[in-house]
């Protein structure tokens, strides 16, 4: 089951509501109201205490402790059936040829079917001339092995555009080069090199090409969701969009 929360509309104005929220406290002289725990461990890198929201996750600013708080499970009410889905034991796939990868993401449609899956690409594959879509949902582990998925075309009409559409929180992408273009008319639309939206995490990853329009567009994600990661990563190319 695709996640049903992302749309890029309440997006953006959630993200909006946020900065006349800063807006009106920074002038007022206050701060904003956070409820949450404050962690006693401080960040190596910021010397910042962090504070856990919700969830249970620490972070560094009230911003991200109230968006942890505001967020709610789509699925609260059928989350034992899905988890009965995910099996225990880890699987692994081996990606060598174009097809192989066209079969993985016709497989990656539901959310928990990915779940424990360790993906490894074991060759450089062109996409040249492959009508693709993109890897709707992926919530394993893909290790690309320093190898790279090139000539890629994308420009469809769904919300969420890239290599994968929607990396889930359990999702790791690594050690993946992708070359190629994205684009998307809509201006609503969510467009990523790697991925259009990253709730999980994505690693020493790179891209080369073009991410053009699109509400929410960048090289490696368009969107980084209050989970989502992005280490030793690097883009290069062309990156446009209409708002973010």
């Amino acid at each position: 089951m695709i996640r049903k929360n992302h749309d890029p509309k309440l997006k953006r104005i959630y993200a909006l509501t946020v900065c006349v929220n800063v807006a009106i406290a920074t002038f007022a002289g206050t701060a904003m109201p956070v409820s949450a725990e404050t962690v006693t461990d401080a960040l190596p890198a910021s010397g910042l205490n962090m504070v856990r929201g919700a969830s249970g996750r620490a972070y560094e600013t009230a911003t991200q402790v109230n968006a942890d708080n505001l967020t709610e499970d789509p699925d609260a009410d059928i989350r034992e059936d899905l988890d009965s889905l995910i099996s225990e034991e880890k699987e692994e796939i081996v990606i060598r040829t174009t097809n192989d990868l066209l079969k993985f993401a016709q497989d990656a449609k539901l959310d928990t079917w990915s779940v424990n899956k360790i993906v490894r690409l074991e060759n450089d594959i062109s996409m040249k001339g492959v009508q693709f879509a993109g890897i709707p949902t992926f919530g394993g582990v893909f290790d690309g092995r320093g190898h790279t998925i090139s000539d890629l075309e994308m420009s469809d009409k769904r919300s969420y555009v890239g290599l994968f559409l929607y990396v889930q929180e359990t999702g790791k992408i690594m050690n993946l080069k992708v070359e190629g273009h994205v684009s998307a008319d809509n201006k609503e639309f969510v467009l990523g090199g790697i991925a259009g939206s990253n709730a999980g995490i994505i690693d020493s990853c790179t891209f080369d090409g073009i991410v053009a329009g699109g509400d929410y567009a960048g090289g490696i994600a368009g969107i980084n969701e209050l989970s989502g990661q992005i280490t030793g990563c690097k883009s290069s190319g062309y990156v446009s969009g209409n708002h973010y």
